[in-house]
């Protein structure tokens, strides 16, 4: 696949830019220690991740009243924002590549399930945030992934066509956030969720690692 007709570079955050998963699935078990019957195993958590925080609570509880969802979701955020120095980081090659990227005229962007002050602290602890011009985040949109919209809500902040932009991501969710917006999909090969999983979602690129994205952009 060839970047070539792309002004924009859109990405997903947690399992795309940034290695979360460690404080995401403590983050899991923190909640549910104190509302759930049982800690959900590290697969099962692993099915939901990138969905909406709010949705995943739901589906970790279902049928549980809308009080303790909203419980389970602040005491998963308070652990989460408490514990990001320290455990979240950029994954290896992501900051060097957005430099390059920005220097060869693309304008960048995240978007992201999460709300914006976590994305924020993300962003921050990890170093990477002078290096994006826009956010996408939870309270941006009504619809999440997979509905195209917050993808759709990137392009028109960033004054560019679909036909212009790629999305970047880790997840089967990224993937048809991208194809129902019409951007170009791009699967991250150092997914948790495999390679098969990805190439099942039909992508139209699979990067091995990031910098590979700098070979689209000569």
């Amino acid at each position: 696949m060839s970047g070539a007709r792309a002004r924009a570079v859109f990405f997903d955050l947690d399992g795309t830019l940034l290695d979360t998963w460690p404080l995401v699935y403590r983050s899991f078990v923190h909640a549910a220690r104190r509302f759930l019957p049982q800690i959900p195993d590290e697969l099962r958590c692993l099915k939901i991740f990138g969905l909406p925080l709010r949705q995943q609570m739901q589906i970790l509880a279902p049928g549980a009243p809308g009080q303790i969802i909203e419980a389970m979701v602040r005491a998963y955020r308070e652990f989460n924002l408490a514990n990001h120095p320290g455990w979240v980081h950029a994954f290896p090659g992501v900051a060097g590549t957005l430099r390059e990227l920005r220097r060869r005229g693309l304008l960048l962007g995240v978007v992201t399930s999460k709300n914006r002050a976590t994305t924020q602290l993300g962003l921050e602890v990890s170093g990477l945030q002078g290096l994006l011009d826009l956010v996408v985040a939870e309270e941006d949109t009504e619809r999440h992934k997979p509905w195209p919209d917050p993808i759709l809500a990137a392009l028109r902040r960033a004054g560019v066509q679909a036909s212009q932009a790629l999305y970047v991501g880790d997840s089967p969710y990224d993937l048809q956030c991208a194809r129902a917006a019409g951007v170009g999909a791009v699967a991250c090969g150092w997914s948790l969720f495999g390679p098969q999983i990805l190439r099942d979602a039909r992508p139209d690129g699979l990067l091995s690692c990031p910098q590979e994205l700098l070979t689209w952009f000569p």
